[in-house]
């Protein structure tokens, strides 16, 4: 049966009331509960065993406590499943404090550091899924430690994933994409397809957030083709929603509600933040289609789910309010706005970035704190070695004469380490001095983008809905809305375009080259021209200036909307390559080109010239009044 279709039920001599699409959802999902809880009591009774057998144990503060800790660490992964978040957390927990005090007594035994990183992950994983990245960075930040003193690749693996995934809901890509990267050889290592399959995944989200829509779309349907090879039922569904997401992204709505279709036989097996996700899409893909009570009973399912949790609320709220204008509550609809306003911005709280940035920044110290300190061992080693060989082999005179040769190489050393010690210091107070500035520039591009995103954000929903309105006949005021909706979608691509500039954390070479795509797609998707969009990065990641990263992007800008504007072409090709530093940036139409000697003096050929002139670039017009025209800039990065 259809449950999204209105059912009527005629005979000759009776007509029955049609009943109403939100009843019926109400009936379904009564009984979609109802079928659960028979799941939830099995469920249940295999916890209440496994928390009357641990209640029974007694921690003996021996390697015996392992099997009880491993109990503890199977009862946090069964109440996780059943939904019960706290208690597995609880659980989890104690396996740790168990295993904490073993490691104490027994600091060598690998076993022992394997089921920390388990228990910690488990930790951080909750964490994680209520939305407190740096509580939840952290606690992978002990899980990959203890994964290596285990030599454990797939913990390793597992942790570096979470840890992508951290940065990547605080929408700083290149961090995702570097820990994310570094899991998903060592999980291809292990076999586990389930887990390289999330890593896979998690690409595909850092991708969507970036806008780089075909790379998202490639890794979301590879991960989902490797899921329903292992028959991973829970993944599956979260592999069809995430592309259905995407799908919603670019506005492909037929699309999201054919994988929503395909997703439904699923719905069962998902996690509760997949089960909120999916109810909120649901209620989308209604209110695209003017279903808006079943919308709402979608909506309301989610919000409930939602438990609180900003991130699911801010776009829950949001939806909710164009269901609620799409059924002319607009006071409900505005309360709902502003309602899903707050939950967005609680949830990009600024407190969060620098609390994730922190716990980074204290990580890699402490990464190189232990590399440092374990090359010093070696050196105190090597240094005893030498002193017993000398004492064991050399007479009372040969010995004086090492004791004074050592002294005088001592006195050496010791200057070269004051000197090394000094240079030091003044390092660690110009880095410092750095990432003050870089905090500084950092915080202002995250308060621009919340204020002014916010507000363009604002302007082209109630404009949607103004024009959504407006009598058909009125074709110029819905004109005019259209073209507000445009601009101000328009500007908030410029908004960007500003933050990304003045953001610390996107000054480096692949930033670059991933916003000059964004940049590229955004220009010229939207456009009637047939375009080609080649953007690449080999090598090593740079850094790169924020002066010389503005500079080339505006560049790239100016030239592609002169080929629109000016061109009159049918084509436009767009090549940005950067290998080792060194970068070559290529715009070319098929239009009516024209002579650059005879050109008007306007100011974007003269910008260009001088912008590239600031990045020390070589830059070509090929054009000579033949068809078509070629652009072609090349420099060093660094």
């Amino acid at each position: 049966m259809n449950m999204h279709a209105p059912m009527n039920t005629r005979s000759h001599a009776v007509r029955t009331p049609e009943v109403p699409n939100a009843l019926l959802h109400y009936v379904f999902f009564m009984a979609l509960a109802l079928a659960m809880q028979v799941k939830v009591i099995a469920q249940t009774a295999a916890i209440d065993s496994l928390y009357a057998l641990l209640n029974s144990a007694k921690a003996t503060n021996t390697l015996a406590d392992t099997s009880l800790a491993s109990q503890h660490l199977r009862l946090a992964a069964k109440l996780s499943k059943a939904g019960m978040m706290d208690s597995a957390f609880a659980q989890a927990a104690r396996a740790e404090a168990l295993l904490s005090r073993l490691e104490r007594s027994f600091p060598e035994q690998q076993r022992i550091h394997g089921m920390l990183a388990v228990a910690n992950r488990h930790m951080g994983r909750l964490k994680y899924f209520d939305s407190l990245y740096d509580e939840s960075l952290r606690y992978m930040q002990l899980a990959n430690r203890h994964a290596q003193v285990a030599n454990d690749s797939l913990e390793l693996g597992r942790s570096l994933m979470y840890m992508g995934a951290c940065f990547r809901e605080m929408n700083d890509t290149t961090q995702a994409l570097a820990y994310t990267r570094q899991a998903m050889p060592l999980l291809e290592s292990t076999g586990q397809l389930s887990d390289l399959g999330v890593a896979i995944m998690s690409i595909g989200g850092i991708y969507t957030n970036s806008g780089v829509t075909d790379s998202a779309l490639y890794h979301f349907k590879n991960a989902h083709r490797l899921f329903l090879r292992i028959d991973s039922r829970s993944q599956i569904a979260a592999s069809l929603l995430n592309i259905a997401g995407l799908y919603n992204n670019i506005g492909r709505h037929d699309s999201v509600h054919h994988y929503l279709a395909l997703a439904a036989p699923y719905a069962h097996t998902m996690s509760p933040p997949a089960q909120v996700r999916y109810h909120g899409m649901l209620g989308r893909d209604h209110t695209i289609r003017k279903e808006f009570s079943d919308a709402l009973v979608e909506l309301a399912l989610a919000e409930e789910l939602a438990d609180g949790n900003p991130s699911d609320l801010a776009e829950i709220l949001h939806v909710k309010a164009l269901a609620l204008a799409g059924s002319h509550d607009m006071p409900a609809a505005m309360t709902a706005m502003r309602s899903g306003y707050d939950a967005m911005v609680n949830d990009l709280d600024l407190a969060k970035v620098q609390a994730v940035t922190e716990q980074r920044l204290a990580f890699e110290h402490e990464e190189q704190q232990r590399i440092a300190d374990a090359a010093l061992a070696m050196e105190q080693q090597r240094k005893r070695n030498s002193v017993i060989v000398a004492v064991g082999t050399s007479i009372i005179a040969l010995l004086l004469l090492v004791l004074l040769f050592t002294a005088r190489r001592n006195a050496a050393r010791i200057r070269q380490k004051n000197d090394e010690i000094v240079n030091a210091q003044a390092q660690l107070v110009a880095a410092e001095k750095q990432r003050e500035n870089e905090a500084v520039r950092t915080r202002i591009a995250r308060d621009l983008h919340d204020e002014m995103g916010g507000e363009l954000t604002k302007i082209s929903l109630l404009s949607a809905e103004a024009r959504r309105q407006v009598p058909s006949e009125q074709g110029t005021l819905s004109e005019t809305l259209t073209r507000i909706a445009e601009l101000s979608r328009s500007a908030h691509g410029a908004l960007h375009d500003v933050v990304h500039a003045t953001d610390a954390s996107t000054d480096s070479s692949t930033a670059l080259v991933e916003q000059a795509r964004t940049i590229a797609h955004r220009l010229l998707d939207n456009s009637p021209v047939q375009h080609t969009i080649d953007v690449e990065h080999r090598g090593a990641d740079i850094a790169v200036g924020p002066a010389t990263k503005r500079d080339l992007l505006m560049i790239l800008k100016e030239a592609i909307n002169n080929a629109l504007k000016h061109a009159q072409a049918q084509r436009i090709e767009v090549s940005f390559r950067v290998e080792d530093g060194r970068y070559k940036l290529e715009v070319a139409d098929d239009g009516k080109g024209f002579d650059p000697a005879l050109a008007p003096g306007g100011n974007g050929l003269r910008n260009m010239r001088l912008r590239a002139e600031r990045a020390h670039a070589d830059m070509t017009l090929a054009s000579n009044g033949s068809p078509g025209t070629r652009l072609i800039l090349t420099g060093r990065l660094a």
